[in-house]
């Protein structure tokens, strides 16, 4: 994260836990740029855009902590891919 904050792409507050992140306006323009490259570079990239914006929908307002505790998590965490069954 310090890399990012380095670059001004994006500011971070600690006066509260936990620790506040926002973009700033440098960080705005640059993911734009990259956006708009990545979507001609690659075809699926609408798509991935578009599973994390649900995701983020769906989970926003939980920590990974929380996430990590749903049942379907742990039973993904029990059986992972390339396990013999």
């Amino acid at each position: 994260m310090q890399r990012y904050v380095d670059l001004g792409i994006v500011e971070v507050d600690e006066s509260d836990e936990p620790h506040k992140i926002g973009e700033t306006e440098k960080g705005e323009r640059y993911m734009s740029g990259f956006e708009r490259t990545k979507s001609r570079l690659d075809s699926k990239f609408a798509r991935t855009k578009e599973f994390v914006a649900d995701v983020v929908d769906k989970h926003g307002g939980r920590s990974a902590r929380d996430i990590v505790q749903d049942e379907d998590v742990q039973e993904d965490k029990d059986n992972p891919y390339g396990k013999e069954l």
